[in-house]
């Protein structure tokens, strides 16, 4: 992220794939890291990394939080992918955070039409991803009710 992707109080992405501009509305805790950093960055707001360099750090915070819940995976090596207990940081990831976001932001009410814009997603990716609990269903489905 650089400089230029920020105008006001939204960040400007464009996504080449689909090929779109987006304008992201950022919310209070995001402006002040942005007032905190956007003063002292020169080229980029923060350094760029790979990908797996960011998964690795995602787990390491996981597991410097205490984010040990018990949880069955898959850990997949070279040759083989095996299902067994795991401390819920060892599955941690940019995949992880995105559903994470995209869960948070239905259950607390956002459309999955604004979370598919918000994540880039098409809305046909996103319905996947998107697990209701069963009483934000039986919210829901009480809104039926006319009597």
């Amino acid at each position: 992220l650089e400089n230029g992707n920020f105008k006001g109080d939204k960040l400007i992405i464009r996504r080449s794939k689909p090929s779109v501009t987006m304008e992201i509305p950022l919310i209070d805790a995001a402006l002040l890291i942005l007032d905190k950093y956007l003063s002292d960055a020169q080229d980029r707001l923060f350094p760029q990394i790979t990908i797996q360099d960011f998964n690795r750090n995602v787990k390491e915070l996981g597991k410097l939080a205490g984010i040990n819940a018990p949880v069955m995976g898959r850990k997949i090596s070279r040759n083989s992918q095996e299902v067994k207990p795991l401390q819920k940081w060892e599955l941690m990831s940019s995949l992880f955070a995105r559903r994470t976001f995209i869960n948070l932001g239905v259950n607390k009410g956002i459309g999955l039409e604004i979370m598919c814009e918000l994540t880039g997603n098409l809305a046909g990716t996103i319905i996947h991803y998107y697990k209701a609990r069963s009483l934000s269903k039986e919210t829901e489905i009480q809104k039926l009710n006319i009597l």
